[in-house]
């Protein structure tokens, strides 16, 4: 599924999400691109696809950037 959120830490190539319209539950270990590396920080907005596996990525930061 896709989902929006902000990221709400980054740890190497994985960042913990807060889907949106959540307050305090988080997706933990979305993998970051290498083509969003260093693009992405604390408080972005994101889209991310998350699968029922338990893995997921981020597409792409929500500015278009």
């Amino acid at each position: 599924m896709i989902y929006k959120g902000m990221v709400s830490s980054i740890d190497g190539m994985k960042a913990r999400i807060i889907p949106s319209g959540e307050k305090s539950r988080t997706v933990p270990d979305i993998t970051i691109p290498d083509s969003l590396n260093g693009k992405i920080e604390k408080g972005t907005y994101v889209v991310y696809a998350y699968f029922g596996d338990g893995e997921g990525i981020i597409l792409s930061r929500m500015d278009g950037r």
